[in-house]
């Protein structure tokens, strides 16, 4: 009987025999190959060796399977990726290529990578004390292309499939107390018109801050009472030799979700109508969009000028998220405001209960 549905026998004489699939007769009836040894785990060993030799021999050879993994990942990103991604995508392929996929194998022959040199490579990812989140998107990319191989008959199999990579685990998001947001409110206001524009944007409606820079005057709806959410800025890095390291891009919102109408609270619709303009960007500077770049130098100095901790503007939207929940907004509808896919998405990384509220329900409890 076969051990562990393997191929692999205990013989009448004590030897262990294996067997493997090693090709077709002309009418369809398989060709075997036997290896024989005294104790399992050598026959094992040999005949995944085998059925490895057997899967190159027999699989097919393609334009880039003999060489290098490097001449592979070149035409996955410029001839199959670049046409149809977005810019910053590709520009997320390319950075993950050169800083750490490259480096490591582009030497090897596309048809020689394992995945047991694969799952090397990710442990040195966090023995390099990347995040795990940051190894995941390093290794997504891999994949990406690995699969690409493997759709194209390049390779036998996708040799990342086997492979395990570190689970991500969601960091507790900093939220602005309610003092915070009321000191940073105020003294924003007095600081500049834009970041005190774009702040209340992100903390009474929960925009990103490409979101809030992309942000036109005709994306308002003011009979509707409607924030339109259909673009977004970003910079993102450039790998072209044109001797900018750096460009911005305005495009599509990241995913179809985040393409959506979000209510304006009534702070913020008092808001726009007083700062109104007829056409141009929300956030006009020079005629044209505020840079993202900008706005966060200038969120920074409005901290600062609140005397509130230093963080993020994204946390900005962190603090709404926690805010409506607060309220008591049903976290499916929050979700559509933020343009998640899922409601777990806004639970786990959003939705976090402040101190003063665990104090509050710690008090409640009455002693027995």
């Amino acid at each position: 009987m076969a051990r562990r549905g393997e191929n692999i026998y205990k013989r009448k004489d004590g030897r262990w025999e294996g067997r493997c699939v090693v090709g077709k007769h002309d009418d369809g009836r398989s060709i075997y190959k036997y290896i024989y040894g005294s104790k399992y785990s050598n026959v094992k060993q040999s005949l995944i060796a085998l059925k490895a030799t057997t899967a190159k021999q027999n699989c097919h050879i393609g334009v880039f399977a003999g060489h290098t993994f490097n001449v592979w990942a070149q035409h996955w990103l410029y001839k199959l990726s670049k046409p149809n991604v977005k810019p910053s995508t590709f520009s997320s392929y390319h950075g993950h290529m050169k800083r750490h996929i490259l480096p490591r194998l582009s030497h090897i022959k596309l048809i020689e990578i394992t995945s047991f040199e694969i799952q090397d490579f990710v442990t040195d990812l966090s023995r390099a004390e990347l995040s795990p989140a940051t190894i995941q998107n390093i290794f997504r990319v891999l994949s990406a292309c690995m699969k690409a191989a493997r759709r194209f008959k390049e390779i036998p199999s996708n040799p990342c499939d086997d492979v395990i990579t570190p689970s991500v685990r969601y960091e507790k998001v900093e939220v602005l107390s309610r003092d915070e947001q009321k000191r940073l409110e105020r003294k924003s206001r007095e600081f500049d018109e834009n970041t005190h524009t774009a702040i209340m944007l992100s903390l009474y409606a929960g925009l990103r801050i490409g979101e809030v820079c992309a942000l036109r005057w005709e994306d308002i709806d003011f009979d509707r009472n409607l924030i339109n959410i259909n673009h977004t800025i970003q910079r993102i890095t450039t790998f072209e030799q044109t001797g900018n390291k750096t460009m911005m891009i305005m495009d599509k919102p990241k995913s179809t979700n985040s393409s959506r109408q979000v209510p304006m609270p009534q702070a913020i619709s008092d808001l726009l109508r007083r700062i109104r303009r007829s056409n141009g960007y929300v956030l006009c500077e020079n005629n044209s969009y505020l840079d993202n770049r900008t706005l966060q130098y200038r969120f920074k100095s409005a901290l600062r000028r609140a005397n509130v901790r230093d963080v993020n503007f994204h946390n900005l939207r962190h603090t709404f998220a926690t805010r409506c929940v607060e309220c008591g907004i049903d976290v499916k509808i929050l979700s559509e405001i933020l343009g998640h896919a899922t409601v777990k998405l806004t639970l786990d990384r959003y939705v976090h209960p402040l101190m003063e509220q665990k104090q509050e329900a710690m008090r409640s409890l009455k002693r027995a």
